[in-house]
């Protein structure tokens, strides 16, 4: 088992470009916390009063900290398997992390009342419709999936104690 090498280790550019991907996705989900606080259509600068709140300022900050941590201290990010990130490659995290600002922006013009439009029908499902769902569909297939993974693992112990 410790013959077999990590593709990451045989492809620093593979590593590179999933941290890109991770850090991305984290500053993403970063600047979507600063959007998320100003939820009303009238209120279009998720910044005012940003510094009014000292537990959010900390949650961000911690949330900042640890995300450097994952991604720039080298021995954090080769537990994740990623490498540290370059500059140019940190600024376009950023910038499309920060692009979540603007798209808060742009939602915000949409007006609620085309949202006010659509119908949802709330009735309770049938039995048989429940049966048919689509939650219902995945369990099943989740549970053969887990029925199938066991039965692999015994036939494998099987096959290893006859050697």
């Amino acid at each position: 088992m410790n013959d077999v090498k990590n593709s990451f280790d045989d492809n620093p550019i593979k590593a590179r470009h999933y941290g890109f991907l991770f850090n991305t996705y984290v500053l993403m989900q970063l600047f979507n916390l600063i959007n998320a606080r100003k939820l009303m259509p009238h209120e279009w600068n998720p910044f005012a009063n940003f510094f009014n709140n000292k537990y959010f300022l900390g949650i961000l900050i911690v949330a900042i900290g640890v995300q450097i941590g994952l991604v720039e201290v080298d021995a954090i990010s080769s537990v994740l398997k990623i490498r540290p990130q370059t500059l140019p490659l940190l600024g376009i995290s950023l910038g499309i992390g920060a692009s979540g600002i603007l798209w808060g922006f742009i939602l915000r013009l949409v007006p609620l009342s085309l949202f006010g439009r659509m119908k949802i029908d709330e009735t309770a499902l049938t039995d048989e419709e429940e049966k048919s769902s689509l939650v219902s569909t995945l369990r099943k297939s989740h549970r053969q999936s887990v029925r199938q993974s066991a039965q692999r693992a015994v036939e494998f112990n099987n096959r290893e104690s006859q050697r």
